[in-house]
């Protein structure tokens, strides 16, 4: 039996406690494949701890009374009605339970083996000088005509393994270490009734089927108080994206996109799959999925929590859209007309990814009536003489 668990396996775990009130420890374990001391550990280890404000301090004589909720499947109170409690509170969230999982392997990290320590003796001799007078590490390996790649050696910087450390190379000093933000503040993750059977891992499993029309879906956010924000929509082969100025809530957020739906359809190219992240703005997407005839449109899943990277395409290409939507500005003041012609911009910029073609020309190539949808969504062609991203 494997006995680790992936982001997949604690939503699994997850919806079976919140939605599955009949199951047991026997039935989650033969889902999973894995030992019931498995996931009793799991819980106990990775739940979210929630100090009772009545909790008996230490030393006053009084102990902290038993729960038997804790002692039997589910071994956490995501089942107690109870608001107010005596005791030490475990919640079991999925979301969470994955940020401490990989928090507490990366700090139990292996030992570095012999010959690693060999490579890092060597490193140490011939590299190590170069670096603490300020010398690049890229430039110190190609000068002592060293195998080892640069990024193995930061890594020994960060483990010790070698005496530089990161004040010692050319930029590291000039940056401000950023305050470690507490996820367990708030859940902005999507619960498991959501996420059940959307996760990465079901995405990849669902496209390995067959081909399809993928589109990554995000949000550009101006300032936190807007009651707008720039909803996008990526074709990740083509690398084309479309920017909409939306209100930030659910049902905005669906309406958009049934009509971006429709715009493709109507040209042929209807999308069939899409990849978002877990931002509350998208938890009501799988509602859409189907007509109310029960006609499936597309099918709808989710990055891992803080892991956008998953959709990096449409990641990476915010990178333009920052260049007329400065974060911490507000979008309340573009107009519509405004946003189609940033996006009129970006969508016109030559690609080296792309042969040096354009997101336009690249998605007209894959799709016949590719100039149609353009058309109809109201963006537009652009020479890139005509390209400024300086200015709105």
């Amino acid at each position: 039996m494997g006995q680790h668990l992936c982001y997949r396996d604690r939503v699994l775990i997850e919806y079976e406690i919140d939605e599955n009130l009949s199951s047991s420890l026997l039935q989650v374990s033969k889902k999973l494949n894995v030992a019931r001391s498995t996931i009793m550990r799991e819980i106990v280890r990775n739940s979210t701890i929630m100090k009772s404000k009545n909790l008996v301090l230490p030393g006053s004589g009084r102990s902290e009374p038993i729960c038997p909720i804790k002692k039997r499947w589910p071994y956490c109170c995501n089942r107690c009605a109870k608001t107010a409690c005596p005791k030490t509170r475990l919640f079991y969230r999925a979301d969470e339970a994955e940020r401490v999982s990989k928090l507490t392997n990366a700090k139990s990290a292996r030992k570095p083996s012999k010959t690693t320590l060999e490579r890092a003796r060597v490193v140490e001799r011939t590299i190590s000088p170069l670096i603490k007078k300020g010398i690049s590490i890229e430039v110190a390996t190609r000068k002592t005509n060293s195998d080892v790649n640069p990024s193995t050696i930061r890594r020994w910087i960060d483990r010790n393994l070698i005496t530089p450390n990161r004040a010692d190379l050319p930029r590291a000093a000039k940056f401000y270490c950023k305050k470690l933000y507490d996820y367990s503040r708030k859940r902005s993750s999507a619960p498991a009734r959501i996420v059940y059977g959307r996760t990465i891992e079901d995405y990849y499993e669902y496209i390995a089927r067959g081909k399809f029309f993928i589109v990554q879906v995000d949000t550009v956010i101006g300032k936190l108080t807007d009651p707008h924000c720039v909803l996008t929509l990526m074709d990740p082969i083509s690398h084309l994206q479309i920017g909409l100025r939306v209100r930030k809530n659910e049902e905005s957020i669906n309406e958009a996109i049934m009509s971006l739906y429709t715009s493709f359809a109507s040209c042929g190219c209807p999308f069939e799959v899409i990849l978002t992240d877990n931002g509350v703005e998208f938890q009501k997407l799988p509602l859409i999925e189907n007509t109310e005839y029960g006609v499936h449109l597309f099918s709808v899943f989710y990055c891992d929590p803080y892991n956008s990277s998953q959709k990096s395409n449409c990641e990476r290409n915010h990178e333009f859209a920052r260049y007329g939507l400065i974060k911490g500005e507000s979008v309340e003041g573009w107009t519509d007309t405004q946003i189609l012609d940033l996006f009129s911009k970006i969508n016109s910029y030559p690609r080296k990814s792309l042969g040096w073609l354009s997101p336009f020309e690249m998605f007209c190539k894959h799709h016949r009536d590719g100039k149609k949808l353009i058309e109809i969504l109201g963006m537009r062609e652009i020479p890139l003489s005509e390209i400024n991203f300086k200015k709105k």
